[in-house]
């Protein structure tokens, strides 16, 4: 048991340090996540889909529907599915009194001028959820490159970037929809790095591979865009064998509609009507912006732009499909599927008319690729001069994650009120204002709803974090003695 805990000690770290993370800069609800709330309370509360006795002063995803003349949510249910099991907990810890939460009045939003006490529990549950299901995104993550033959050192490593220098780092911590459904997405890689790895394996990882992407699918619409990831993969496998390649289509369609199917019901009992989704898409094609390089790259919330280590796994991506030596077949696979969902995504979401994402931080609508770009990005990293490309992720990466701390700071140019910046301009406020490092610190500082609590704590958080740091020490003679004595068992030096 301690052996293999010891084996496990780098992703065990990178763990408690995004669990940290998301400790202090835990955000309730926000924007969307008031609509998404909304429809999980009222089908556990009200055990029906008329919203108009579960508003409150945030109407994101909320609209009235004039067909059944009630409000509705325009979001799919997957995230109130995901998200009821810690709505059910939190009911029965505020019930035994365990959680009795109240926000003070410094930090108090507007939003939450009209929430009760147990409501703002059911909240912290809701917004707990994602904390974990993030981190599950992350395991699945190192589970994948793992699979893939990269080392527990990299493949941990890989794993924390995927985390901050993406803008899972962001999403993890409200009640949006993005940590859940790139959980779902993570499942997806995760077993399709083993079928890469194992192309002759069970067919039934096929099935299994649909429901995941099903699961992802009625969370958020876009993610069923997955598919292409997937058809890429199994045209590259089985394209010389058409009875291999329908059986494969169909069970993989088979695990999709096992799934799926949750979603015209669901439009059946919310509206009336099969496929009359409450979600427009308005699509809309900008010359200026065209589809796909405007979510890419376009200074208003372009995704390379504000997450630049995704350069690098752009390369991985041209390594893995190009290189001629130093990549094996599984990893050349996982590079186009990798690929496949970018463009998939980028393209569908590019049309949008909102194609920056709203009143949002940065490019949120590309999280589901980041599961996929990791095994790239891992390739890239390994190869050639590693000092040198660490060394430049690890810089891009802090880029990713200082744009995140002075959009929490507040420390941007933007129309909303301490809201996230809408182009890579807004973020030149601290130099146009002269601020000092100190004036940085101390606006992240009132930023953060838990600091002063842990702050309060420090003397203990501190002890645990030292406590920590020398489990993982330990840990790590742990594994060398184990590997020193596996080596000699085997005659090596």
């Amino acid at each position: 048991m301690i052996a293999r805990v010891a084996r496990s000690r780098h992703i065990l770290l990178v763990l408690a340090i995004a669990g940290f993370h998301m400790l202090v800069w835990e955000r309730g609800l926000a924007g969307d996540g008031w609509g998404y709330f909304s429809t999980l309370e009222s089908m556990i509360e009200d055990r029906d889909f008329d919203l108009g006795n579960n508003r409150y002063e945030v109407f994101n995803g909320l609209s009235y529907n004039a067909t059944v003349q009630r409000w509705v949510a325009q979001y799919p249910p997957g995230l109130a599915i995901f998200d009821a099991p810690f709505y059910m907990l939190g009911k029965l810890a505020y019930a035994q009194g365990w959680v009795r939460p109240a926000i003070a009045p410094g930090k108090m939003r507007p939003a939450y001028e009209k929430v009760t006490s147990e409501t703002l529990a059911l909240i912290i549950f809701v917004v707990l959820a994602h904390n974990v299901y993030a981190l599950l995104t992350l395991l699945l993550i190192y589970a994948t490159l793992r699979r893939l033959a990269f080392s527990p050192e990299w493949s941990a490593f890989v794993t924390a970037l995927s985390f901050f220098a993406s803008p899972l780092h962001f999403y993890a911590q409200n009640g949006m929809s993005h940590a859940v459904s790139c959980f779902a997405a993570a499942a997806t890689a995760r077993l399709l790095a083993g079928i890469c790895v194992e192309p002759g394996g069970r067919a039934r990882r096929w099935f299994w591979l649909g429901v995941t992407v099903g699961a992802g699918a009625i969370v958020r619409y876009a993610s069923a865009l997955l598919s292409a990831a997937v058809g890429v993969t199994l045209l590259a496998l089985s394209w010389r064998r058409p009875a291999r390649l329908v059986a494969r289509g169909l069970l993989y369609s088979a695990g999709l509609l096992a799934v799926i199917w949750i979603l015209p019901v669901y439009l059946k009992l919310q509206v009336g009507e099969w496929f009359a989704s409450t979600y427009s898409p308005h699509w809309h094609f900008e010359p200026n912006a065209p589809p796909l390089i405007n979510v890419l790259v376009n200074p208003r919330h372009g995704f390379l732009l504000y997450h630049p280590l995704y350069w690098l796994a752009l390369a991985g991506t041209a390594v893995a499909l190009f290189a001629r030596e130093g990549v094996d077949r599984a990893q050349r696979l996982m590079g186009g599927a990798a690929l496949a969902a970018l463009i998939s995504l980028g393209l569908v979401y590019g049309f949008w008319f909102a194609w920056w994402g709203g009143d949002s931080y940065s490019q949120r609508f590309l999280t589901d690729a980041v599961p996929f770009l990791a095994p790239p990005l891992a390739l890239f990293l390994t190869r050639g001069r590693r000092a040198v490309r660490v060394s430049a992720a690890l810089c891009l990466t802090a880029v990713s994650y200082g744009f995140f701390l002075l959009s929490n700071a507040g420390l941007v140019y933007d129309v909303v009120p301490h809201g996230p910046g809408q182009t890579i301009s807004d973020y030149r406020y601290v130099l146009d204002q002269g601020l000092s490092l100190s004036d940085v610190s101390a606006a992240l500082a009132r930023a953060s709803f838990t600091l002063p609590a842990l702050h309060r704590h420090a003397l203990p958080l501190g002890a645990l974090v030292l406590l920590g740091l020398g489990a993982y020490a330990w840990l790590g003679r742990v594994a060398h003695r184990e590997a020193a004595a596996g080596a000699a068992a085997e005659g090596r030096p």
